[in-house]
């Protein structure tokens, strides 16, 4: 796996108008609407701007589908349920209710 520089990352996420959290659809619309919205044909009058802009919004693109394509996905029940009951994780993981005078 190639090492990304955060730096690069966080570029990369700004130029696709990104937020701080995204799903692989909204990399995927933001990728698609910025192509649209810069396409050197819908920019005739300024068809030298949109090259720059395709290039670079076509790197970030490059830059954020690596981190994604190398992300390892788990599959344990432990995470699964982490994510689907995050409150619920945390109080059977650690047990609250003794620790406020419940058992």
């Amino acid at each position: 796996m190639k090492s990304i520089p955060f730096k690069a990352l966080d570029e990369a996420r700004k130029i696709l108008e990104l937020p701080d959290r995204a799903d692989i659809s909204l990399i995927k619309s933001h990728y698609r609407r910025l192509c649209r919205k810069w396409h050197p044909d819908r920019n005739a009058e300024r068809r030298e701007d949109a090259h720059a802009m395709i290039k670079k919004i076509n790197e970030a693109h490059e830059i954020i589908m690596e981190l994604v394509k190398n992300y390892q996905y788990s599959f344990l029940k432990e995470d699964i349920q982490r994510w689907a009951d995050p409150e619920g994780w945390w109080r059977d993981k650690f047990h609250q209710s003794e620790w406020i005078g419940g058992g």
